[in-house]
């Protein structure tokens, strides 16, 4: 039996693996070979290995060319190689050797959106739906099916839609904005946590200083992190209270939840403190959520307090409205990283 494959990407972290089903047809001595190269390629994906793992499942694959698992790995390996077509083809080949695989077809949409072929991904959001009407991403799935309905994107590319290129989404997430930033280095950092369980305080902290060290990593923005309140640029304060959104109470419309609330001062156009608010619960059963879930509320909340006022409509991106979207990677894209380094350019 094969061993599930989980990712640091919440959305291959969902899916389950199928064991490999070979042709009666097939020696013994094949059939070892498609399995020991399914399971080797299963700890190289595991440790982020994805060009090494790719090759050795086009081996299982030649090998094996009807196993719908080894497909739908290999189109995983494509799609965090960035390879958005050759991952699309071998979803679709995953999903034409067994019709009933929800993730491919999640992942399927995914890309589809990514590539701006909204019909498709649509399409495949639905039948997504349609397949696992119990699932717990199904809340998501719904918002991303609303949000493409809603606003109806063009199957054209973002720099016709206002921004620069289609490699950031700059002019989308400062419109309407000063563009401020931050002048201060180091930004000086305060974490605290007001937890019921204070052991998870230890790994929650590591989690969230990772999540500030890879905006620093991606610009030449630095931070420090304090032990006094009273001097830092930015409070962060993760809890394990519900956080209501101050922006609807006192206008008569339906109290809301957030995962994460950010709030900048700005004098001009720098911004002088931050302060962050995340929550650790989850907002549809209130259990604890899982640490890629809590890393990418931190980038997204991150993002925000660095002079990102807006989302991305690309749901691969950690500044994307929905941030808990399985489509969502706990990692920055390059269109984050971009973003952000045109708002800091001199």
């Amino acid at each position: 039996m094969n061993k599930p494959f989980t990712s640091i990407r919440p959305l291959l972290a969902l899916l389950f693996l199928l064991s490999i089903q070979v042709a009666i047809a097939q020696t013994s001595n094949t059939a070892s070979q498609v399995d020991l190269l399914f399971k080797e390629s299963y700890e190289l994906m595991n440790n982020h290995r994805f060009f090494e793992a790719k090759t050795l499942l086009e081996k299982a694959c030649a090998l094996d060319p009807q196993s719908a698992s080894v497909h739908y790995n290999l189109a995983a390996c494509y799609e965090k190689l960035g390879n958005t077509a050759k991952a699309i083809s071998e979803y679709l080949n995953a999903l034409e050797r067994n019709p009933h695989m929800p993730q491919a077809m999640l992942n399927l949409a995914a890309c589809y959106q990514n590539e701006e072929n909204n019909t498709l991904a649509l399409s495949y959001y639905q039948k997504f739906l349609q397949e696992t009407p119990n699932a717990k991403d199904r809340p998501f799935v719904q918002a991303l099916i609303a949000r493409l309905t809603k606003e109806k994107l063009p199957k054209t590319p973002i720099s016709s839609q206002g921004a620069s290129s289609d490699q950031d989404y700059f002019e989308i997430v400062t419109k309407g904005t000063s563009q401020a930033r931050w002048q201060t280095h180091p930004i000086k950092v305060y974490i605290f946590q007001t937890l019921a369980n204070q052991k998870q305080s230890s790994g929650n902290y590591e989690i969230i200083v990772a999540a500030f060290k890879e905006w620093s990593d991606a610009t030449k923005l630095s931070f420090s992190f304090v032990q006094d309140k009273s001097k830092a640029d930015i409070t962060f304060h993760l809890t394990d209270s519900p956080l209501k959104d101050a922006a609807n109470l006192g206008k008569g419309r339906p109290e809301e939840f957030k995962r994460g609330l950010t709030d900048i001062t700005i004098k001009g156009r720098t911004i002088t403190h931050g302060t962050i608010t995340i929550s650790s619960k989850s907002l549809s059963n209130q259990s604890l959520v899982a640490e890629d879930e809590l890393k990418k509320s931190c980038l997204h909340e991150i993002g925000h307090v660095l002079g990102l006022s807006g989302h991305s409509p690309n749901n691969h991106d950690v500044l994307f409205a929905i941030p808990d979207s399985p489509t969502v990677w706990p990692v920055l894209s390059k269109r984050d990283k971009a973003t952000i380094n045109r708002l800091y350019a001199d």
